[in-house]
């Protein structure tokens, strides 16, 4: 006896509708992804198929400022396309500002086309009044977020958490969109390092958690900084 199996017309049938079914609710932007310097036709591939889920591309370490930077702003302006906000890593910022030429890092920052700047203290110390970079970016209309904690540093000890605290609120005082806590490094496999600070902090910040944005990373027995 033969069974007949009519076959259907293709794309009558839809992921989204799948995941619905089974439960899944619809991912929003949450994801902030990073470029350490893809080429681009890989960065536009991703793009294509996974800008529904990013927040923002950070276009990360230094290696944008020494690549084409024909391919840069092509970088930027793909990203733009699909509706995704850009930022550039912290690590290009302490250079410009050990140098004394942050201004002129900011100019470079808006040519490009970069939604925002991150602005941090990971390898050096800041001289700077938060109010005087956010200042001078928006000028620009450059964005501003800040990184909190040091690349090196180890893991945040108690007695610095108020003093974290603090720093973070001088940023968002002054007009930072958001502030990011940087990743820490544990060394046993097993352990989780998980920075992340008291619901107090949402206190001090005078607004809840969820309004300040304060990103975390958990980091699984590795023994790497990510890069910026």
């Amino acid at each position: 006896m033969e069974v007949s199996v009519s076959m259907s017309p293709m794309g009558q049938y839809h992921t989204d509708e799948f995941l619905e079914l089974i439960g899944v609710s619809r991912v929003p932007r949450s994801t902030s992804v990073f470029d350490p310097g893809y080429d681009l036709i890989t960065l536009e591939g991703h793009l294509e198929q996974s800008s529904h889920l990013m927040s923002i591309l950070k276009i990360s370490m230094a290696c944008w400022l020494i690549a084409d930077e024909d391919v840069t702003r092509r970088k930027i302006a793909a990203a733009t396309d699909w509706n995704v906000p850009t930022v550039t890593g912290g690590g290009p910022f302490e250079i410009a500002v050990a140098q004394g030429q942050w201004p002129a890092y900011l100019d470079l920052c808006a040519d490009i086309g970069v939604t925002r700047i991150e602005c941090g203290q990971g390898f050096t110390d800041m001289p700077l009044a938060a109010s005087e970079v956010v200042g001078l970016a928006e000028q620009r209309g450059l964005e501003v977020q800040f990184e909190l904690g040091k690349k090196h540093g180890g893991a945040f000890e108690a007695r610095f958490i108020e003093e974290l605290i603090d720093q973070g609120k001088r940023w968002m005082d002054a007009g930072a969109v958001e502030v990011i806590v940087e990743a820490r490094m544990w060394t046993a496999p097993s352990r989780i390092a998980l920075p992340v600070p008291s619901a107090s902090v949402g206190s001090r910040l005078k607004r809840p958690l969820s309004q300040v944005n304060l990103h975390c990373w958990i980091i699984l027995g590795a023994r790497y900084a990510f890069p910026t």
